[in-house]
């Protein structure tokens, strides 16, 4: 496993600090798993954009549905 560091302010440190071992560690799977869940929507959110960029552009160089649905009905 690896180690990041996240910024926080003075109060919060100092309360992580002197908190109890089972309460960091309750907390340290918590933020594994919301960074591990925002990551992959990112991931997701990024693929979307990129399947948007092609589609528009295969639209505008004149590939419609109706084309596409045609070649594909074609190899059969």
């Amino acid at each position: 496993m690896e180690r990041i560091v996240l910024e926080v302010d003075d109060r919060t440190a100092n309360a992580w600090r002197n908190s109890s071992p089972v309460f960091k560690s309750r907390m340290e799977q918590e933020i594994r798993f919301q960074i591990s869940r925002r990551l992959k929507e990112m991931r997701r959110a990024e693929f979307k954009q990129v399947l948007n960029e092609v589609r528009n552009e295969a639209e505008a160089n004149g590939l419609t549905e109706e084309i596409l649905e045609q070649i594909l009905h074609e190899e059969e």
